[in-house]
């Protein structure tokens, strides 16, 4: 998207709003009796999402390193990793999280079995999984 796009409106035909990631952009539905609605986005740019209502249940990573001081960074990393671990393989999660370690955004524990349970606990999948076991962890872990 360039610059002249990014004052245009999106439009949606129909009764919802069909969304997208666009940062201030104007959504508009147009009705059938040719009534529009406008809603403007609300997120800035570049701004991770605060928990909701639903999500201050949702207990915070355990592996955020003690320096990060920033609610809003310590939940922007826990979503990274909350994302990484459902939609990636075991050695890209791996890799993944020594090279937030080495970024200084978490800590690793020395006992890979502590890791697999607080990854576990954030959505990857059990072990039973073909290539998510325990011994295939621990030949990625810390390399």
């Amino acid at each position: 998207m360039n610059e002249t796009d990014h004052n245009r409106p999106i439009f949606a035909f129909g009764i919802c709003n069909i969304g997208c990631d666009q940062s201030h952009a104007t959504f508009q539905t147009i009705v059938p009796d040719g009534a529009v609605q406008s809603v403007a986005s609300t997120q800035p740019e570049n701004q991770p999402e605060e928990p909701t209502a639903g999500e201050e249940s949702v207990e915070l990573c355990h592996l955020i390193h003690p320096s990060v001081s920033d609610e809003s960074e310590q939940w922007q990393i826990h979503h990274e990793i909350a994302n990484l671990v459902r939609r990636h393989s075991m050695m890209d999660i791996c890799q993944y999280l020594t090279a937030l370690a080495n970024e200084h955004k978490i800590l690793l524990p020395l006992s890979p079995d502590i890791a697999l349970r607080e990854l576990h606990r954030m959505g990857m999948p059990e072990e039973s999984t073909p290539g998510f076991s325990y011994k295939n962890f621990c030949k990625y872990y810390r390399k």
